[in-house]
């Protein structure tokens, strides 16, 4: 695949329906340094997986995403999750 067929696959698959579909394409955008929007809304994922390595992800990609990143952890109910964020942001560059 090129390089803009690799990253349409990419986003597709932080839509997918398997949560090992969105995990492997959450870790991905690091990879290739991707961003959209469909990564941003993967901070509200059903799996708290997806949730956690969309956070560390974001610290990667966007540091001016970290008030988002934030407010994700202060309203995280899943405690681990919360605590992996919390962790993220105090190591935030």
């Amino acid at each position: 695949l090129q390089l803009k067929g690799l990253e349409k696959e990419n986003l597709r698959l932080l839509s997918d329906e398997a949560p090992e579909g969105r995990h492997a394409a959450v870790g991905s955008c690091v990879q290739l340094s991707l961003y959209s929007d469909l990564l941003r809304t993967a901070l509200d994922d059903e799996d708290p997986d997806i949730r956690e390595r969309t956070a560390w992800a974001l610290s990667r990609l966007r540091p001016d995403l970290r008030q988002v990143v934030q407010r994700a952890a202060e309203n995280e109910d899943c405690a681990w999750v919360k605590r992996r964020m919390e962790s993220i942001l105090a190591e935030w560059k």
